[in-house]
C-alpha cells in the first residue's frame, strides 16, 4: 500500500482500538434443543417447561396446552417503515448493540436474558472470584457455605427514564430465595415476586436492579428466572404494550410473562428498529473473540442468560427479522468448523420469513488487533505460506480471510438450502483499498463473493495532544464546518470530503473485479483517549451528536454513500448509552423522541425520502 493508505491505515486502526473493545439430517438433529419423541404431546395435551412435557413436532406450548401458534407470531399488518412499502427497501440498515446488563438497549420482554450472568460473592463481598456450580444453562446447581450468586440489571448510565418506577414480576422455579437490592418489595407468591424499581431522581442516578441468590435446594434448585414489566401485547400489533386481554380483540392477548414464545421482544425495541431494512447481529452473536467452535456450542432458546460469550440464539435473531420483515446480516464466529457453519445455516433457514434475506460474513474486523481473530487468521495465513513472495503477514491474513470465508459460506447456504436468499459479503478496512485487491484478487474469490463491505465511519478518534487541542480550539460549531468542508491541518482524517474519497477508492478496488461496495457499519466516530481524552472534549463530542444539526449531516453523508454506491450503509448502533469509549447508539435509550435524537431522525428522515421518491 502507498505512504498515504498506509498513514491512514495506522490511524484507523488506533482509533478502532477503542472501538467497542475497550470497556466488553445429523446436523439438524444436533441444533434442535432435545425432546424426547416417545413423550411427546401431540395438539391439545397439556405441557409444561420439562422434557417429559413437551409438544410434539412443529406446536409449542402456550398457556399449558400444544397450539400451533409460531414463536414469536408475526403481525398480519406490520407497520410499515417511514415513507411506506417494505422494509427492505429501506436504504439503512442497523447493527443492533451487544446484548449485557449495561447496554442500554431492552431488547427482550424476559429482560433476565439481558442481565449478568450470575457471579460469586458473599453476605459482605459483593464478588470473590469463586467459581459457581452451574447447569448447562446458566441456571445455579448449588451453593457453597456462605456463598451467594448475583446477578444485576439496568446498569447503564445515564438512566433510562422510562425505567423509572417501573413494576417488574420476577418469576422461577424450584426452591430457594431470591432477595434484591434497589427496588421496593410490593408482592411475595409462591415462585413470584412484584418489585419495584426506585425513583430516578436525575440523570446520573444508578437505577441497578440486584438479584442475589442466597439460597437454593440441589435437589430442586431454584431455576428458570424470569424478569417482565406488567401486560403484554396484541398479536396483530406488537409495537404496541398493552395492559391487558380487554386491549385486545379475543385470542390476541399474548402476555409478557405467560406467552414468551409469543410476546418475545419489548415494543418500543420493536418500533424503534422500523425503518431499517436489515439487521446486523455481530455484536448479538458475539462474534469478537468467540469462542464457539462446534454445532454444540450454540446458544439455545432456553438458556438462562444471552448475555455470555455465546451470545443469543439464532432462532431469536431469526424470529426478530420475521417479526420485522427485514433482512438478516450474520457475522459467523472466526473458529467456527465446517459443520457448524453448515449447521447455523440449517437453524437459520428453518426460522427466517419466507422472501427474507441474509448476508453471511465471516468474522468481523480480522484486520483489527483489538480483536483475538486478527492474530488467529494471521496465524493461519502463515501456516498456509499466503504471506509469501511479499513476507508481509498481513498480506497473508486477508488471503486466508479471503479463503475461510468462502469455504464457511458455502456451507452455510448448504445448510440455508436456498442460495438466491443469500448475500456471500467479505469486509476489510475503510482506507485500505489493497486489503480489498488482495482479498478479492485471491484465487476465485471474487467470483464467489456478492458484496465487498467498508465501515465508511465520518469523525475521528482522537489520539493526540495536537488534535484533541484543534478539536477544543474549533468547538461545536467549529467542528460542522470541518466535517463539511475539511481543512484543518492538525485533523487528519474524518471529514465528510474525505470519506467520499475513501469510499470512491474502494468503489473502483471492488469494481475492478465487478463487485458492488456494502457497509456493514457506518456512522459518526467521535471520542478521545489517552492523552487526547479530556472532560471538555468528551463535552464538544456529547453536544456535537445531540446538535439537531447532527441529522443534517447524517443526510448528507447518507445520500453521498448511496450515490457513490447505490448500497445499504448499516449505522452503527441502533440504541446505547454513550460514554468516553463512544457515542455509538442513534438513540441513547429505548423510545428517546427523535426530536431529542438527531442521528436517528437523520437516519428515518434520509430512509423515508428514499422510500417516498
Amino acid at each position: 500500500m502507498n505512504s498515504t493508505w498506509h498513514h491512514l491505515a495506522n490511524r484507523i486502526m488506533r482509533r478502532a482500538m477503542t472501538r467497542r473493545g475497550v470497556l466488553g439430517m445429523a446436523l439438524a438433529s444436533s441444533l434442535v434443543e432435545p425432546v424426547d419423541a416417545a413423550r411427546c404431546i401431540s395438539k391439545g395435551g397439556k405441557c409444561g417447561r420439562d422434557a417429559n412435557r413437551a409438544c410434539c413436532g412443529e406446536l409449542v406450548c402456550r398457556k399449558k396446552r400444544c397450539s400451533r401458534v409460531q414463536a414469536p407470531a408475526p403481525s398480519p399488518s406490520p407497520t410499515p417503515p417511514p415513507g411506506g412499502g417494505d422494509a427492505r427497501t429501506s436504504p439503512i440498515g442497523t447493527n443492533l448493540g451487544v446484548v449485557s446488563d449495561w447496554s442500554g438497549s431492552r431488547p427482550f420482554a424476559d429482560m433476565m436474558k439481558s442481565a449478568r450472568p450470575w457471579f460469586s460473592g458473599t453476605a459482605e463481598t459483593w464478588e470473590d472470584g469463586r467459581t459457581l456450580d452451574l447447569a448447562a444453562d446458566g441456571s445455579v446447581r448449588s451453593l457453597r457455605n456462605g456463598q451467594v450468586a448475583r446477578s444485576v440489571l439496568f446498569t447503564a448510565r445515564p438512566a433510562d427514564p422510562g425505567l423509572s418506577r417501573a413494576v417488574l414480576h420476577v418469576r422461577w422455579r424450584g426452591t430457594g430465595t431470591l432477595t434484591y437490592g434497589n427496588v421496593d418489595v410490593l408482592d411475595q407468591e409462591a415462585q413470584h415476586d412484584t418489585v419495584r424499581l426506585r425513583q430516578v431522581d436525575d440523570a446520573d442516578s444508578d437505577i441497578i436492579l440486584i438479584i442475589v441468590l442466597s439460597e437454593t435446594d440441589a435437589a430442586d434448585p431454584l431455576r428458570e428466572v424470569t424478569v417482565t414489566m406488567e401486560g403484554g401485547i396484541c398479536t396483530s400489533d406488537p409495537f404496541t404494550a398493552v395492559a391487558g386481554p380487554r386491549e385486545c380483540a379475543a385470542g390476541e392477548y399474548a402476555d409478557f410473562a405467560a406467552d414468551p414464545e409469543v410476546a418475545r421482544f419489548t415494543p418500543q425495541f420493536l418500533a424503534d428498529l422500523r425503518g431499517y431494512g436489515s439487521l446486523r447481529f455481530m455484536d448479538w452473536a458475539q462474534t469478537n473473540n468467540s469462542p464457539q467452535v462446534t454445532a454444540q456450542d450454540r446458544p439455545l432458546v432456553r438458556d438462562q442468560f444471552w448475555s455470555t460469550d455465546r451470545g443469543v440464539p439464532l432462532e431469536i435473531m431469526a424470529d426478530l427479522c420475521t417479526l420485522l420483515s427485514t433482512d438478516a446480516w450474520l457475522t459467523l464466529p472466526h473458529r467456527l468448523d465446517d459443520e457448524a457453519a453448515r449447521a447455523w445455516g440449517t437453524v437459520f433457514g428453518s426460522r427466517l420469513g419466507s422472501g427474507l434475506g441474509v448476508t453471511v460474513e465471516y468474522s468481523n474486523e480480522v484486520w483489527n488487533g483489538i480483536f483475538e481473530q486478527t492474530e488467529w487468521v494471521k496465524q493461519r495465513g502463515l501456516e498456509h505460506g499466503f504471506d509469501q513472495p511479499e513476507g508481509d503477514a498481513y498480506t497473508g491474513m486477508v488471503r486466508y480471510y479471503a479463503l475461510r470465508a468462502t469455504e464457511v459460506q458455502a456451507q452455510f447456504v448448504a445448510g440455508f438450502g436456498d442460495a438466491a436468499r443469500v448475500t456471500r459479503v467479505v469486509s476489510t478496512q475503510a482506507v485500505v483499498p489493497y486489503f480489498t485487491e488482495q482479498i478479492l484478487g485471491f484465487r476465485d474469490t471474487a467470483s464467489k463473493i456478492d458484496l465487498m463491505a467498508i465501515a465508511p465511519y465520518f469523525g475521528q478518534s482522537v489520539a493526540t495532544t495536537a488534535e484533541a487541542r484543534a478539536f477544543r480550539d474549533l468547538g461545536v460549531d467549529g467542528v460542522f464546518r470541518w466535517l463539511r468542508e475539511g481543512g484543518v491541518s492538525q485533523i487528519s482524517y474524518g471529514s465528510l470530503p474525505e470519506i467520499a474519497d475513501v469510499v470512491a477508492a474502494q468503489v473502483a478496488a471492488a469494481g475492478s473485479f465487478g463487485v458492488p461496495l456494502g457497509s456493514y457499519e457506518g456512522g459518526q466516530h467521535f471520542l478521545a483517549f489517552g492523552e487526547a481524552s479530556s472532560p471538555q472534549l468528551d463535552a464538544i463530542f456529547d453536544a456535537v451528536n445531540r446538535d439537531p444539526r447532527m441529522a443534517d449531516i447524517y443526510q448528507e453523508y447518507l445520500a453521498a454513500w448511496r450515490a457513490a454506491t447505490g448500497t445499504r450503509l448499516h449505522h452503527f448502533t441502533d440504541c446505547g448509552v454513550w460514554s468516553a469509549y463512544g457515542r455509538w447508539g442513534a438513540r441513547e435509550y429505548p423510545g428517546q423522541p427523535l426530536d431529542d435524537a438527531p442521528k436517528a431522525a437523520g437516519l428515518m428522515a434520509f430512509a423515508a425520502e428514499v422510500q417516498g421518491a
